[in-house]
């Protein structure tokens, strides 16, 4: 395909007058005043930008160009609800990265509604034909509904994040009214809240939720994205998670429901997607920054194209200022609705500085740390990328938590048994010293699962992907996963792997929670969710990726209400020590299937004894001083642990893939 010239705008339009002197142009997006809307976008290579305005056709306002390069100006008579865009005269020039094209319709970067065409879900971010067609999207004047505070930070050490996908979370509840499945309002129902502060958890961690659109190879096989990780807008809500699609509805209908969330004692932490657009790779949809500055916001590589480190076709640049103006702003933004933190999808694409390497002192981790409203912030990190140098687990700064996919991989290893896995799996269990250093352990978020791979019920069911719905051959998604079916792939009624996966499903459950660090759940896993073997479940806007509630048993869900309990029970502040099978001190070099480790002293030390084999052991129990005896808390072998004592020194048996939990009597 070869670029073309642009096409001069239809003739049917002229320009309208509009006023530039009402002092509301400084603001970018649209300001709505008393008799009218001020807008202003950036645009440095621009020669021309008109706003256009549809109210029942579409009419075209100059605006004015000031030394920043800044487009403003004032439409008088218009106001909440006015659905509007950009068209931008200027040079076109692909070589020097100049895309100006008045026949294309560009959303506003900074709106605070993006209306989605008749073909949301089947149509690319710019109309069928890519330019201004009658279904593409629009801007939407919207007023911001007022500052809120972001609740009080839960401690670092008491935080449990919970991962969850609104859409999918709340779809299937028979507890949520029809008409809110799948929306922000059904996520804050009595009924999901219910579940949410009667399991335990602190902090919601919501995958995107910015408007976001498909990849034209998705559409094409007939299917949607789902995750969201494909952002139209950092600013907008997804308006199809409003009760009615409108995104009159979904700003304040977001606002009410982290609101809802605040009261109930809730976090709420957004998965944002600032490091990549919808637009995608150079011959992708021209509906928005590669319209009004392309150079001004994306990575451009020595061969004049674009960096493509995101793996999705573009990634933005915060060493630009007019990027990193636009990032800022929206986290500003989210913020002033009440969020309470960031995770940062792909956070190495942002962290790289001047030059191109990662730098913790780069632009963007340098503006976030000294932001006055984003201080007090929860801020997590993703900390890779694809490019080269894109892997920085640890290299984050001090306040930033970071994904430990570490933690991941040694607790999988561990628990199917791999026999060099012990050692890192106790590093993990302890805390993560080896990667973060002397910072604190919560900066690592342990997971075991999280939305991009299996849930746990298919951790332990398969070993092999089964993505065939996703229209790739099955050759997506990892081919790797660490996992092993437990003597059966997929489902199976033989009732002795049943009860070995639901002891592994316990064990990995365990490993979350009693470790040091910051755990994350993934929504669902406490109520043994599948996707049926699917590992890349990106595009699956369907039952596969729903949480099926009538899956939930009880038993499971106060097994992990249990541990969460029993987390803020244990003294995990400083790390454990480390104890052999015998006993004895140990430094758990080499292979194995055992350890054991003993967080605190006196009566308020707790013994974990690890056992990743398939064999039963005979563990002898640690003889730390002021203790004379050990009583059972947890044994995951079991789904309601039996009561059990055994004086300090003793022996105790350790089922094969089990967890086992006793407290101190002195």
């Amino acid at each position: 395909m070869q670029w073309r010239a642009p096409l001069r705008p239809p003739r049917a339009h002229i320009l309208g007058r509009m006023r530039t002197d009402t002092g509301l142009q400084a603001a970018l997006g649209a300001t709505i005043s008393e008799d009218g809307v001020a807008f202003a976008v950036r645009s440095q290579i621009a020669e021309q930008v008109e706003v256009c305005i549809f109210d029942g056709g579409e009419r075209r306002f100059a605006l004015t160009a000031d030394m920043s390069g800044t487009h403003h100006g004032f439409v008088p008579g218009i106001g909440a609800g006015t659905r509007y865009g950009y068209r931008v005269h200027g040079p076109w020039d692909p070589e020097a990265r100049a895309f100006c094209d008045p026949t294309k319709l560009l959303i506003d970067p900074w709106a605070l509604g993006i209306d989605p065409p008749s073909s949301w879900h089947a149509g690319s971010c710019t109309g069928e034909e890519g330019d201004s067609a009658p279904n593409g999207l629009r801007s939407v004047v919207l007023p911001h509904p007022g500052r809120r505070k972001s609740r009080s930070r839960v401690p670092a050490d008491e935080a449990v994040i919970y991962e969850a996908h609104v859409r999918g979370l709340t779809r299937r509840h028979p507890g949520v009214p029809d008409h809110l499945r799948g929306t922000f309002l059904g996520l804050a129902s009595d009924a999901v809240l219910e579940h949410l502060t009667t399991l335990g958890v602190t902090t919601v961690e919501l995958m995107p939720v910015a408007a976001f659109g498909s990849e034209p190879f998705v559409l094409r096989r007939g299917l949607q994205q789902y995750w969201g990780y494909n952002s139209i807008s950092f600013f907008a809500p997804h308006a199809p998670y409003a009760s009615d699609q409108t995104p009159e509805s979904a700003l304040p209908e977001f606002v009410e429901m982290v609101d809802r969330l605040h009261e109930h004692g809730l976090e709420v932490v957004l998965d944002v997607v600032v490091n990549h657009t919808v637009e995608g790779e150079e011959h992708g949809p021209h509906c928005s920054l590669r319209g009004l500055d392309d150079a001004a916001y994306y990575r451009i590589g020595a061969d004049g194209r674009y960096d493509n480190i995101t793996g999705t076709g573009n990634a933005l640049d915060p060493t630009k200022p007019d990027a990193l103006e636009l990032i800022l702003g929206s986290l500003r933004h989210w913020a002033s609705l009440g969020v309470d933190g960031f995770r940062f999808d792909l956070a190495s694409a942002l962290g790289r500085g001047d030059s191109g390497g990662f730098d913790p002192d780069g632009p963007f981790l340098e503006a976030v740390a000294n932001d006055p409203d984003l201080a007090d912030l929860r801020l997590i990190a993703e900390p890779w990328d694809i490019g080269a140098g894109g892997y920085q687990l640890g290299n984050y700064p001090d306040r930033w938590a970071e994904w430990n996919d570490r933690f991941r991989d040694d607790a999988r290893r561990f628990w199917r048994s791999e026999w060099h896995a012990l050692d890192g799996f106790a590093r993990r269990v302890s805390g993560s010293a080896d990667i973060f250093g002397d910072r604190s352990p919560w900066a690592s978020i342990n997971f075991v699962t999280a939305h991009d791979g299996y849930t746990l019920r298919d951790l332990v069911s398969y070993e092999r992907r089964h993505n065939w719905a996703n229209g790739e051959d099955n050759r997506d998604g990892h081919s790797d996963n660490l996992s092993w079916n437990t003597g059966h792939e997929g489902d199976t009624g033989e009732p002795g792997i049943r009860r070995l996966r639901d002891r592994r499903t316990r064990s990995f459950l365990a490993s979350l929670f009693l470790s040091r660090g910051t755990p994350m759940l993934l929504a669902g896993d406490e109520l043994r969710r599948t996707q049926w073997g699917n590992n890349n479940a990106y595009a699956q806007d369907s039952e596969l990726s729903w949480v099926d509630w009538s899956q939930r048993t009880i038993a499971l869900t106060q097994f992990v209400r249990f541990l969460i309990d029993l987390r803020h029970r244990i003294p995990l502040a400083e790390p454990p020590a480390w104890y052999g099978a015998d006993g004895k001190p140990s430094h758990l070099r080499g292979g194995g299937h055992s350890f054991t480790t003993v967080h605190g002293a006196g009566d308020e030390a707790v013994l974990a004894i690890w056992n990743g084999g398939h064999e039963d052991l005979l563990i002898h129990t640690p003889k730390p001083t002021g203790v004379s005896r050990w009583h059972r808390l947890l044994d995951t072998t079991y789904e309601v642990s039996h009561p059990m004592e055994v004086k300090a020194g003793g022996v105790v048996r350790s089922h094969g893939f089990s967890v086992q939990v006793l407290g101190a009597q002195p």
